[in-house]
């Protein structure tokens, strides 16, 4: 089965499209409000994030810049990384952001590429919201910026 994901970033909203088999089926646009619509960089994510799952499972992700300066890393900090992945700005200084990650399940089985879409709402804390897709399952997290 090919499964697609795509999405756009504007000024006031991301929208994603899920593609499978010939059928697309658009989601809700994630909009930011006037606190996170705003101008950002690619460097603005970089950081320390943690988020909660819903088990109560506390996990904690790096966002570093890559050496190429254009893409950044993500990855969690435990002992064995379970989630690890990339980052790129959709287009020059908007605050939304390509997100492709691999997720391990504690099984070892590693699921599906995810790909989505990540924006950051400043204040305090910063928060980075996400959402992505894996044309299996969908995650979207609050990430707290530490």
């Amino acid at each position: 089965m090919d499964i697609s994901l795509s999405g756009t970033g504007t000024p006031s909203a991301i929208n994603e499209t899920i593609t499978t088999g010939g059928t697309s089926r658009t989601l809700p646009p994630a909009v930011p409000d006037g606190v996170a619509n705003v101008a950002k960089t690619l460097n603005d994510l970089v950081g320390n994030y943690e988020f909660v799952d819903g088990n109560g499972k506390t996990t904690y992700v790096v966002v570093t810049m890559a050496p190429n300066g254009t893409s950044a890393t993500l990855q969690d900090t435990a002992p064995t990384p379970t989630l690890s992945g990339s980052i790129t700005q959709v287009a020059t200084d908007l605050n939304a952001f390509n997100v492709r990650f691999t997720v391990t399940a504690d099984d070892g089985t590693v699921l599906p590429l995810f790909t989505g879409l990540v924006y950051l709402r400043p204040g305090t804390p910063t928060l980075a919201i996400l959402m992505s897709d894996n044309g299996q399952m969908g995650i979207t997290e609050v990430l707290t910026k530490q």
